[in-house]
């Protein structure tokens, strides 16, 4: 699967953002298990309020499927004006 992050997701995870990730994850929520082990510093970034999830460009929970060839985002949220 490929991997992009946004917003301070990006800045804490950039070494991932664009990457393709050898993860045997099958569903955003073990895809968020294998980033808890993996890279730490970025999980606790995604523990915080308002980060979405998209797989495939459409807006996903944590149960939402993943291919292996599925592009996911991981979004936190943007402010600004």
């Amino acid at each position: 699967m490929r991997l992009f992050l946004f917003g301070r997701l990006r800045d804490c995870g950039e070494a991932l953002h664009c990457a393709e990730v050898a993860s045997d994850a099958r569903n955003v929520r073990q895809l968020l298990a294998w980033i808890d082990t993996e890279h730490p510093d970025l999980s606790a970034e995604l523990r915080r309020p308002g980060v979405r999830f998209a797989v495939d460009q459409c807006f996903a929970d944590v149960d939402t499927h993943i291919e292996e060839n599925s592009e996911v985002a991981l979004m936190a949220p943007l402010s600004g004006g």
